[in-house]
């Protein structure tokens, strides 16, 4: 940041509130907070695939090593059940609930979002209007705005 003349001043209330800021070196007692986080949840997966998935000691011991694996090699594990796409879980969920495969699958589609699917959940409609998943604390205006640059400058966020 310092290479291009950029600088970051935080303010904030609390020790570990902008833990894992990308703006510094995160100190050692943030390290032991994120990696107990990241040990519960990765021995949280760990024991519900142990429990649902009945894998054995050998698998399920590579499998909580946590690296990334692909549909194929996931399927191989007994990680997932099947490798698809939306319309085939589509189909399986239609089967599932005894429904003809000809059922109707019901998309309600957002005009602010032309190309809007199954896939995008960043908001939803509410009583008529975008209510976005993740409350910034912004005017309702600014929720609105399409990618871009954009210069605030505080009086203009606070217009009647």
């Amino acid at each position: 940041m310092g290479k291009i003349g950029l600088n970051m001043e935080v303010s904030k209330f609390g020790k570990n509130k902008d833990m894992g800021s990308p703006f510094r070196q995160t100190t050692e007692e943030e390290q032991k907070i994120l990696q107990g986080l990241t040990d519960e949840l990765g021995g949280r997966f760990v024991s519900l695939v142990a429990k649902h998935r009945k894998i054995d000691q050998r698998t399920l011991a590579d499998i909580s090593t946590a690296r990334v694996y692909l549909a194929r090699e996931a399927l191989q594990l007994g990680l997932v059940d099947k490798i698809g796409y939306l319309s085939d879980a589509l189909l399986q969920a239609k089967k599932l609930s005894g429904l003809p495969e000809d059922a109707k699958v019901v998309v309600y589609r957002r005009t602010e979002y032309p190309d809007d699917n199954l896939y995008n959940t960043s908001t939803t409609q509410y009583s008529g209007r975008g209510l976005s998943l993740i409350d910034l604390g912004l005017p309702d205006f600014m929720t609105s705005l399409r990618a871009g640059f954009y210069y605030l400058w505080s009086p203009a966020a606070c217009r009647d």
